[in-house]
């Protein structure tokens, strides 16, 4: 017992000395490259230069390091390739920091870019239209929320000028101070989640500017989820047996935003009238129309609405106004997933009565407007 005890004391100890021993590339490269949809912590460095920070930590950004140590680590990777990077290329740089453990520096070169050249308060600046971005992840061991740091500059070798002020820290120290000073009732936008899972989505935003050599600005907390009522309407046709049945559908619908881009949860509540045509013992053309109220419910992971895609709506509609005889008594229709190209779905469904009986599939074409 005492020998199984021990084993897996020690077994735990190098999973955890491992787990802190991780590489860059053991990180994948897309967790920068959603940055920009998000909101967060800006300091304007002047010049055309610009550091944003994204966080999900509810206590504090950065990794509790000097953060000159970590630009010292960032170049000393860099200067191995400083020969071969083309500085007219908008190049991106993703740079891995690993306390105690290895680091690791992937760089992307981008397009050719004109400079322009800028004179302010008789200080000269090279300005690239399109700028280099250097992502810096300070990995805190032990923790699964932390920050990006995510420069945004003319050329590279601009940072260097960080490597002996204390500005970054500055910005740190102000940034953690107006966090503390939040109270207790700020918590990290997602819990129990990894931050690179969640496509930057940072826990704060703000904007810090350099004044009178101090950093001054203002932090506000990003609201976890938005919630919101909409209404919204929908044609459609679909078949019923041996029917083309065209139908109008009504909702009122509760959306609730999830924690990355694109990420929702729907409820709502529709009526749908669906129309039948039959002709009389006279040959007369006559319509008939029977009404369903139904429910549905909807989660969206994200994505592009402009693709062809699957989505999973699941909705139940009971008939509550009954014309003809083309629906029994206690119908209901029953809709699972469907294929969705912006505002166009193609869902199949199906109608029975009572348990179970007389089922009838059927497949639902629409166009649907506020959805």
């Amino acid at each position: 017992m005492k020998k199984g005890i021990l084993l897996g004391a020690v077994l735990l100890i190098c999973l955890n000395y491992v787990n802190a021993q991780k590489t860059y590339w053991e990180v994948s490269a897309d967790i920068f490259e959603n940055a920009a949809q998000h909101k967060g912590i800006n300091l304007e460095l002047g010049g055309g230069n610009k550091l944003t920070v994204y966080t999900n930590n509810g206590i504090t950004i950065g990794n509790g390091m000097d953060f000159r140590e970590i630009l010292k680590a960032f170049f000393l990777n860099y200067d191995v390739v400083r020969d071969s990077v083309n500085e007219a290329l908008s190049n991106k740089l993703h740079f891995f920091y690993n306390p105690g453990g290895k680091n690791g520096l992937t760089i992307i070169p981008g397009k050719v870019w004109q400079q322009q050249y800028v004179v302010v308060d008789g200080s000269p600046s090279v300005m690239k239209t399109g700028k280099d971005t250097v992502n810096i992840y300070p990995r805190n061991a032990g923790q699964h929320t932390s920050s990006v740091f995510s420069f945004t500059v003319n050329r590279v070798e601009d940072l260097r000028l960080y490597l002996t002020s204390t500005i970054i820290n500055d910005f740190i120290a102000a940034v953690n101070t107006a966090i503390h000073a939040q109270g207790k009732n700020l918590k990290p936008a997602v819990r129990g989640a990894n931050f690179h899972t969640f496509n930057f989505r940072s826990r704060f935003s703000g904007t810090y500017i350099l004044k009178n050599g101090s950093v001054e600005g203002k932090l506000e907390p990003v609201a976890a989820h938005k919630s919101n009522l909409s209404l919204s309407v929908a044609a459609s046709l679909q078949n019923f047996k041996n029917y083309m049945t065209p139908a109008f559908n009504t909702s009122i619908d509760f959306y609730r935003q999830g924690s990355t881009k694109g990420e929702y949860l729907r409820f709502g509540a529709y009526w749908e009238p669906v129309f039948l045509f039959d002709k009389d013992a006279g040959g007369k053309l006559q319509t008939f129309r029977n009404d369903f109220a139904g429910i549905i419910y909807e989660y969206r992971r994200g994505g592009d609405n402009h693709r062809l895609g699957f989505y999973a709506p699941i909705s139940i509609a009971y008939l509550v106004r009954r014309r003809g005889d083309f629906f029994e008594k206690n119908t209901f229709d029953f809709g699972i997933g469907g294929i969705k190209y912006g505002a166009m779905t193609l869902r199949p469904s199906m109608y029975f009565n009572d348990l179970l009986k007389n089922v009838s599939p059927s497949v639902q074409v629409s166009v649907s407007w506020g959805r």
